[in-house]
């Protein structure tokens, strides 16, 4: 090898990879073409197998039933127990992921990342317990409860629900987050999970971003928005983008 791919190869590997996360809901192992679904599921996902036949892919797995457990198990790295994680989170019943654990983004972050979260999180709903006090720089249009929350006190969806109980759903749920660092309050906004290129349209060497996909489950929810094809298809659409935010360089 010549010195100059010897320099080369080696300036590659000691160069961090910008790191990109996609957790989606209602997305099963199987429903991906590239572990047998795809098609045969009724919904092609070409932009992640491409993302797969482009990397890696793992067969061997431990999974969490639902979907506080899970975001748990995959941001801390441990069994949902370990961290008291293991029921799903619903609003108003404050607490959350512990302020001692460490995350996927506050490990990266003493390797030098820059770290952002956007879209579902679902792992409590105190201070200490939000991304951004969890080891992410930046949190934008954050959701703490799985979708189907945001309904409880709408009359359209629950008629028959009482005038009482539709009140405190009314008072304790709290609309989508955005903000900085532990040092800053965060803020409140209206507004829904969305921008994945533009906020990773920013001036950082290495950066480390989670997109978390909500989904709704059949229970309040008609078939054109759960769980199932459509977002199989959204989630196959952000893959697609992947590619022109994962090798950028500030």
């Amino acid at each position: 090898m010549r010195y100059s791919e010897e320099r080369q190869l080696r300036h590659k590997i000691a160069t961090k990879p910008n790191i990109i996360l996609i957790l989606s809901d209602d997305f099963g192992y199987g429903d991906a073409g590239v572990y047998g679904g795809g098609p045969n599921r009724g919904m092609p996902t070409p932009s992640l197998d491409r993302l797969a036949s482009e990397g890696m892919t793992f067969f061997t797995f431990y999974a969490q039933p639902s979907c506080t457990p899970g975001r748990a198990a995959i941001q801390t790295g441990r069994i949902p127990n370990r961290s008291g994680m293991t029921t799903v989170a619903f609003q108003g019943q404050g607490g959350g992921l512990p302020a001692a654990e460490w995350t996927l983004a506050s490990v990266l972050k003493q390797g030098g990342y820059q770290t952002f979260f956007t879209g579902k999180w679902h792992l409590g709903e105190a201070d200490y317990a939000l991304p951004n006090d969890q080891g992410y720089d930046e949190m934008r249009y954050v959701g703490l409860y799985h979708l189907n929350a945001y309904t409880y006190g709408d009359p359209n969806w629950f008629p028959n629900m009482g005038p009482e109980l539709r009140a405190m759903f009314d008072q304790v749920t709290k609309g989508a987050l955005s903000g900085v660092t532990r040092d800053r309050l965060p803020y409140r906004t209206t507004k829904s999970s969305s921008g994945l290129g533009n906020n990773l349209g920013r001036k950082v060497s290495t950066f480390r971003c989670q997109l978390g996909i909500s989904g709704a489950s059949p229970v309040n929810s008609d078939s054109s928005n759960r769980g199932g094809p459509s977002l199989r298809k959204y989630t196959d659409h952000l893959g697609g983008r992947i590619p022109d935010v994962r090798d950028w360089r500030g």
